[in-house]
């Protein structure tokens, strides 16, 4: 779906792991680990950076299609301070992860072909209808904010 649809972003609103169940399987790999490199079928993805503000985390991903050579970068936004079924532990820090959304953002559409701009957004939590709503929600209300 991200290489199909061409995402740029991956914004993440849960941990890996919470309370000793896992939440998301971790489809990205490790910064610094022997492994910074994984294959699914005819991709690779191999982690380029990653930026740790503390309640979320920033992190550039290549990901090359095995056929086609083709590779592209996709930013992955992990917010990891906001337990399911509860809420944000610092709604600042939320706050300053949906303005990090909103600066990759403007990066990829300034550096992406001009025919391109506005490259969809894939928002994901544990179950996809709580936190994800909500950030799915919250961008739409800036972004009225901002042009009204």
């Amino acid at each position: 779906m991200v290489w199909e649809q061409g995402v740029a972003i991956i914004a993440m609103v849960t941990a890996e792991e919470e309370g000793g169940r896992e939440k998301s399987f971790r489809y990205w790999p490790r910064l610094g680990s022997r492994h910074n490199t994984v294959t699914y079928g005819r991709l690779k993805i191999t982690t380029r950076f990653r930026t740790d503000s503390g309640c979320y985390a920033t992190t550039g991903l290549k990901i090359k299609h095995l056929l086609t050579g083709q590779e592209r970068t996709v930013w992955h936004l992990q917010y990891t301070d906001w337990p399911d079924h509860g809420c944000p532990e610092d709604f600042k820090g939320f706050l300053l992860y949906l303005e990090e959304i909103q600066s990759v953002r403007r990066h990829t559409n300034s550096t992406s072909d001009p025919k391109n701009t506005n490259l969809p957004v894939l928002v994901h939590c544990s179950a996809g209808v709580g936190r994800t709503g909500v950030v799915i929600l919250s961008e739409i209300m800036i972004a009225c904010l901002e042009h009204n």
